[in-house]
């Protein structure tokens, strides 16, 4: 029942009126060769042939032949940007002590074995195996092309009040490594 001084809702304009959807809005992908040539630009990027090749703080590239395992010992005590030319898989903890570490891949895959990841993580694509262990990362996590597969299908965990995931966004890893992910540059004119 509405009285004649109660407005009617169909009167009101709509609460959206586009619907509800988002027009004009064009999402663009980024590809791990793009990020790589932006950060990269201008700075010397040594290949190395395996974790090992890793002897302090720097940007380094790898180009594995087979899937890369990574392992969070090689990172500790450094500030590591690093390039994987293929693909890498992480199968335990990845906790660098006392490291920050940006790990760019084409490809990157978590097993079911880790449940705690820190650092930045960037692939073109990014897979999670089924684990009904909860996972927590630190850090940040990103899907340059907009994908990342089998997050919404892993198992819930054995404690309904755990989440499957939990995500910690941590700034800190970028200001650590921000000379590494960041490039400079400068305009100037000679004054005579």
């Amino acid at each position: 029942f509405t009285s004649p001084s109660t407005p009617s809702l169909a009167n009101v304009a709509d609460v959206s009126p586009k619907g509800w959807k988002n027009f004009g809005y064009t999402r663009s992908t980024t590809t791990f060769d793009q990020v790589r040539a932006n950060i990269q630009s201008g700075k010397d990027v040594p290949l190395i042939p395996n974790l090992g090749s890793i002897t302090g703080d720097g940007l380094y590239s790898i180009k594995p032949l087979t899937p890369l395992t990574l392992d969070d010992s090689f990172f500790d005590d450094k500030k590591v940007v690093l390039f994987i030319d293929g693909s890498a898989i992480i199968s335990a903890d990845f906790k660098p002590i006392n490291g920050y570490v940006t790990i760019i891949a084409q490809s990157l895959t978590i097993d079911d074995g880790p449940t705690e990841l820190r650092g930045i993580f960037a692939a073109n694509s990014i897979s999670f195996n089924n684990s009904t262990s909860p996972l927590k990362i630190v850090g940040n996590i990103a899907s340059l092309n907009g994908s990342i597969s089998s997050l919404s299908r892993r198992a819930r965990t054995i404690d309904p009040e755990r989440p499957s995931t939990f995500m910690v966004f941590s700034p800190s890893y970028f200001y650590q490594l921000l000379s590494l992910l960041s490039n400079s540059g400068y305009d100037w004119k000679q004054i005579q």
